[in-house]
């Protein structure tokens, strides 16, 4: 059955159709569009939560209050899932809230949500708005679902910071556990071998899967300050 869609329009008053529910992160179209709704955003928009993410990194607690309906308030309320937004209901007065919702940028958030904007920004203009290979990686990524649940919470920040970038290389020797790991992430995009036993990740790795992380890590209680690991 499909959902009927969600019409969102952001601060340009333009408008956008999405048709996952916010809070179903486990859907790979829940996950193109979070990335798309990024692509979404007006350059009002942008410039607002940019603010707010160098507020928050001075340290000052940085309050979002969104419209319902907006692009900015459907994209805000599916960053908690990653761990970067936590929904703020006191600070909105109480004869506001069924028009307006507040949402601040955690600790982590204010870390890693630009990395996660500028990925997404990136990567949706790079393929002129075509959905179809974010939710191709997302469900592709899933495979590895319950090897990474199964994971010391160690172990999912290294493989979260490894696949952060293109220019991190792990090596295995053949027929290894860990080559045989590795060869799965290549399968899955994640990653891609010179042939000679070294893996990096691919940049469409870089893009999708330490943020797919960041949401298994949030699910699991397991965001830290990210100075501590």
């Amino acid at each position: 059955m499909t959902n009927a869609p969600t019409v969102l329009k952001n601060g340009a008053q333009k408008e956008f159709r999405i048709l996952s529910s916010r809070d179903g992160p486990r859907d790979a179209k829940w996950w193109a569009e979070t990335c798309f709704l990024v692509h979404a955003l007006s350059d009002g928009d942008r410039s607002t939560v940019e603010a707010a993410i160098q507020k928050s990194k001075a340290g000052d607690e940085a309050v979002l209050m969104t419209g319902r309906g907006s692009v900015t308030n459907e994209l805000y309320a599916r960053l908690i899932h990653l761990g970067y937004m936590a929904a703020d209901h006191e600070t909105v007065p109480e004869e506001l809230r069924e028009m307006l919702e507040g949402h601040t940028l955690t600790g982590y958030g204010s870390e890693y949500a630009p990395d996660f904007l500028a990925a997404q920004r990136a990567q949706v203009n790079a393929a002129g708005g075509e959905l179809g290979p974010l939710e191709a990686f997302a469900r592709n990524f899933s495979q590895m679902d319950s090897h990474h649940r199964d994971l010391p919470v160690e172990a999912l920040h290294y493989f979260r910071d490894f696949f952060a970038s293109t220019g991190n290389e792990i090596d295995a020797d053949p027929g290894s556990p860990r080559e045989a790991l590795l060869s799965a992430y290549e399968r899955l995009g994640v990653l891609e071998g010179n042939g000679q036993g070294i893996w990096r990740p691919t940049r469409e790795g870089t893009m999708n899967a330490p943020f797919l992380l960041d949401m298994l890590l949030c699910e699991r209680g397991a965001l830290t300050d990210p100075a501590l690991h």
